[in-house]
């Protein structure tokens, strides 16, 4: 919330610190997603958690289990998917994720950790606004990789109008991001709200 940035907060909505958390990005007016736990393709090796969207749950479950989780982050804008290289594969299964979405007027940033996601082709024909992860700036806990990935997302926003980067609140990370303002200004970009490049 100190980064003289406007980041976006995606917040998985049933950790402890959810709604805390929350409220923190309200008073520093940061915008919120809710950060949607969901199946990935290497399940259980990577765990996205006991409340996450399973492929083999049934419509009822996914429905509910989508609204729990947005009921959780009230003031959320928009939503966006943790883990989910599995679950944003199938085309039904994210229908009525973003059918959710769609009744509360939420947008959907694809967090596109499977190439082969249908997220933001589901959310297009749902008419819900959506948008892509670009980059991600962190897989590498390294200061220096992570500066390098700032600068490739900057690239694309400079060369196609807009790009979206996706981060964890590593420290490492957040150093990076407390200079961002000024390399933003090096490459004539603006760091704005996710709600501001979906479409």
């Amino acid at each position: 919330a100190g980064l003289d940035v406007q980041i976006t907060m995606s917040i998985i909505p049933d950790l402890n610190y959810a709604q805390q958390t929350m409220r923190i990005a309200e008073q520093h007016a940061r915008e919120v997603m809710a950060h949607l736990p969901m199946e990935p393709l290497n399940y259980p090796h990577n765990n996205p958690g006991k409340m996450a969207l399973m492929r083999n749950m049934n419509d009822a479950e996914i429905t509910s289990r989508t609204a729990y989780y947005l009921r959780k982050l009230p003031l959320a804008r928009g939503c966006n998917n943790h883990m989910g290289s599995a679950f944003t594969q199938e085309p039904h299964q994210m229908e009525l994720v973003l059918e959710q979405l769609s009744k509360r007027g939420l947008y959907f940033i694809d967090s596109l950790t499977s190439s082969t996601s249908v997220g933001a082709e589901q959310a297009r024909k749902l008419n819900i606004p959506h948008a892509t992860r670009d980059v991600f700036l962190d897989n590498e806990r390294d200061s220096e990789k992570i500066t390098r990935q700032l600068k490739k997302l900057f690239r694309i926003a400079q060369h196609t109008g807009s790009a979206i980067g996706i981060c964890h609140p590593y420290p490492e990370t957040i150093s990076v991001l407390e200079s961002s303002a000024e390399l933003a200004a090096e490459y004539g970009v603006n760091v704005v709200p996710a709600s501001s490049l979906v479409h």
